[in-house]
């Protein structure tokens, strides 16, 4: 049984780091707001914070969610349940959606060496 997308967030997290999404040039793309606000669930957020920069993407490449779900290989109700975090893509379908939109997933350091939190 392979993990969930919740999972590999958690497991990121205790090894001090964090999936991020990254666009072409190499740079981490991130939605904004990009911090946990008060009361918010990290789990919900974490997962918000991979789909936002793909939802943008598909939008600015102006894909339908019918040619997403076709580029991608889902069900359209996948890419609805996605969407909005209710219900997580398998680990391989988040690395893959991101690859068909010219996006990886890779781990980046939260902190600094000297403990302070990055901010990029």
């Amino acid at each position: 049984m392979s993990p969930t997308l919740v999972n590999l967030t958690r497991w990121s997290s205790g090894l001090g780091r964090r999936l991020v999404i990254v666009g072409p040039d190499g740079e981490m793309l991130l939605p904004e707001p990009s911090w946990l606000l008060p009361g918010e669930i990290s789990d919900s957020f974490e997962l918000w914070r991979l789909a936002g920069p793909l939802k943008s993407r598909r939008r600015a490449l102006k894909l339908s969610q019918k040619a997403l779900r076709r580029l991608v290989g889902v069900s359209g109700s996948s890419i609805l349940f996605w969407k909005p975090a209710r219900i997580t893509p398998r680990p391989i379908a988040q690395i893959v959606w991101a690859q068909k939109l010219g996006f990886s997933i890779a781990l980046q350091l939260k902190e600094l060496p000297d403990g302070r939190p990055r901010l990029d």
